[in-house]
């Protein structure tokens, strides 16, 4: 691969902002696995830092769209499935039992769904062999669904194109897998202002990654090997490569927009307003 944002380092010149580091740890939380060191350069030349690296995250893109996206995917097709089971529930309580003043609630079907088992459920309902084939397929993509919301991202992803065949969405898998990677494309290509996507970050890690911004790491640049040959006990992180220019300077742009926008609370806004309102008194003569 031709292009990266990043610069392999294998000298030992000093630590500065934009570094890349990863975690020496034989199996490493993907959250400090990879991080890019943000403490200003003026602060570490000056020991400002009083030793204390400041990074931000950084997670392999699928790891990212794992954790932020395809659990709100999941929650969509889920509410799709609901629109189509609950009213054969209600339909088959209704057809089946007497005396049922209301039907069951929409959000008591689908916790019923989860909490037994679709064949339960139908069966319960005294459902028709024909209303039974429709039922089941749509209630177990359901309940996949909600055990996918902190899956993997290989099976969220046959999950989710699983359950758009089921809904009818797409013809068959690989129709629906063709489909939500050009969603994910679309979404990395529009990442929200707390990410930032790195294709790569050296020679490599080339598998794409995104810089989340939310959260900071602090590592004791005691901890950091600026070279491969020095180790100690000490040591838990490496220096890998420094993130180059423009890609440091949007990122601690982006950083900064994060930390300095303030939401205010919505009884300020009203005060405001209600001030603003009365600056003026409708009634002229007064």
């Amino acid at each position: 691969m031709s292009f990266s944002e990043c610069l392999d380092i294998v000298d030992a010149r000093p630590l500065r902002q934009g570094d890349v580091v990863r975690s020496l740890a034989a199996r490493p939380d993907p959250w400090e696995d990879l991080a890019i060191i943000v403490t200003a350069d003026c602060d570490i030349a000056r020991n400002k830092h009083a030793g204390r690296l400041t990074c931000v995250p950084v997670l392999p893109a699928h790891a990212y769209l794992s954790t932020y996206y395809l659990p709100h995917r999941i929650g969509k097709l889920q509410r799709a499935l609901a629109d189509r089971l609950v009213p054969s529930v209600r339909k088959a309580q209704s057809t089946h039992f007497d005396g049922f003043r209301e039907p069951i609630s929409f959000e008591r079907a689908q916790g019923w769904i989860l909490d037994t088992s679709p064949s339960h459920v139908s069966s319960t309902l005294r459902m028709t062999p024909e209303e039974t084939q429709r039922f089941i397929p749509l209630a177990e993509a359901f309940a996949r669904l909600e055990t996918m919301r902190s899956g993997s991202f290989p099976e969220q992803i046959r999950t989710i194109c699983g359950s758009e065949v089921v809904l009818d969405r797409s013809p068959d898998e690989g129709s629906a897998r063709k489909k939500i990677r050009a969603e994910l494309a679309n979404h990395v290509n529009e990442l929200p202002g707390d990410a930032l996507f790195l294709r790569s970050l050296g020679s490599t890690l080339t598998e794409g990654y995104v810089a989340y911004l939310r959260i900071l790491l602090e590592v004791r640049d005691s901890r950091v090997a600026v070279k491969s040959t020095q180790r100690s006990f000490e040591i838990r992180y490496e220096r890998i490569a420094r993130l180059q220019a423009p890609y440091v300077y949007a990122l601690t742009q982006k950083l900064a927009s994060v930390f300095s926008t303030i939401g205010l609370p919505r009884e300020y806004e009203e005060s405001r307003s209600e001030c603003g309102n009365a600056l003026i008194p409708i009634d002229e003569g007064h």
